[in-house]
């Protein structure tokens, strides 16, 4: 991916991370599954609802540092 390619996508990604329908989106999967796993007595199901929890923040975290990463790398570049 040339650095212009980078550039672009962290700023796409950026844009996704500030669109209010996408944060609203993020917080209401987080609840609903942080809700199901204090519900449910099931030892694997809260297993699974703990490792979609996980894979939530992981995503999350994966999008801020991809943008704020290469917008970083812009900014002292110039």
């Amino acid at each position: 991916m040339s650095p212009e390619e980078r550039v672009a996508r962290a700023i796409r990604i950026k844009g996704l991370l500030e669109d209010e329908d996408i944060k609203a989106a993020l917080v209401s999967i987080e609840a609903e599954l942080t809700d199901e796993w204090k519900r449910t007595h099931d030892a694997a199901e809260r297993d699974n609802l703990w490792r979609a929890v996980n894979v939530l923040h992981k995503l999350k975290a994966w999008m801020v540092s991809a943008a704020s990463h290469e917008l970083s790398a812009i900014k002292r570049a110039k």
